[in-house]
């Protein structure tokens, strides 16, 4: 009887533990995302600067239905991301950003000169659990910050009456 009660103890965990596992596996080599409606050009004006700017990409494929949490940077053109400045976190497969904002960006971070046309670039960067790291193909957008030019009348000549020297 002991010797049934072991083999059936026995049989019932071999056929428990022969399950294969099915926990899904993340690629090692995931498709990264890639822009899908970066405009070519920009111009930020006075009359544009509250208006939005949205960027679109292809979700990443890490070969698995997971979360995927994506970082929007931009740099100087030909300056391989040496100093990318930082639009945005999301998990959704686009971003919105004021053109203001950007405007601020461009100029305040970037140094880019006012009212000049430049080169910036962009890239994804796609993550899940902060590992995996994926990159986008970098895409480039020519624009043109605002910075707007007041000029100041020419101020009066300024009279003080008297020998004020000592």
């Amino acid at each position: 009887m002991k010797k049934l009660l072991l083999l059936a103890s026995l049989t019932a965990f071999v056929a428990i533990s022969c399950d294969e596992d099915e926990t899904p596996k993340i690629s090692e080599n995931p498709a990264p995302a890639a822009f899908s409606n970066l405009p070519p050009a920009t111009i930020i004006n006075a009359e544009t600067l509250a208006s939005d700017i949205t960027f679109q990409w292809e979700a990443a494929d890490y070969g698995i239905e997971t979360k995927v949490d994506y970082e929007l940077q931009m740099d100087r053109g030909g300056n391989a991301f040496a100093d990318p400045v930082v639009l945005g976190l999301t998990s959704e497969t686009s971003l919105s950003i004021t053109l203001g904002s950007l405007n601020t960006k461009l100029i305040d971070e970037l140094g880019l000169e006012p009212n000049v046309e430049s080169a910036v670039e962009f890239r994804i960067i796609s993550r899940v659990e902060g590992s995996y790291e994926a990159i986008s193909p970098v895409s480039t957008m020519a624009i043109t910050p605002y910075v707007e030019v007041i000029e100041l009348p020419e101020p009066a000549s300024l009279w003080i009456p008297g020998g004020y020297q000592v």
